[in-house]
């Protein structure tokens, strides 16, 4: 599929239907999950951009690693499973950041900078 077919993909039922089943997905990912936050290891202070983030996961506990003078960035091509992550953001009162992207469109630091201002 092109990057136009996966976001026309990721914006239509499926991406509504992932909304929904946030709970369920993120128990069925824990291992996973787990493991790239443990390899990733992001430590206070640290700038973290999550590609694909869905519905925050992720982003969330990396938000949570880096602390107050850290930043965190989740970056998606679905509306639906933007809109969950930042109201899970505000439920908890996070700091992370979610943004609609393609990461096909960036592949540099400059484009990390330049979607976090």
């Amino acid at each position: 599929m092109s990057n136009a077919e996966q976001i026309e993909y990721w914006n239509s039922k499926v991406g509504d239907t992932w909304a929904r089943m946030q709970d369920r997905l993120d128990r069925a990912f824990t291992p996973v999950t787990g493991l790239l936050l443990s390899v990733a290891a992001p430590q206070p202070g640290e700038c973290v951009l999550d590609v694909g983030c869905g519905t925050g996961e992720t982003t969330l506990a990396a938000a949570g690693a880096v602390g107050d003078e850290g930043y965190v960035l989740g970056v998606d091509i679905s509306e639906a499973l933007l809109a969950r992550a930042r109201e899970r953001a505000e439920e908890i009162k996070s700091d992370a950041e979610f943004r609609f992207a393609d990461a096909a469109e960036f592949a540099s630091e400059d484009a990390f900078v330049s979607l976090s201002s």
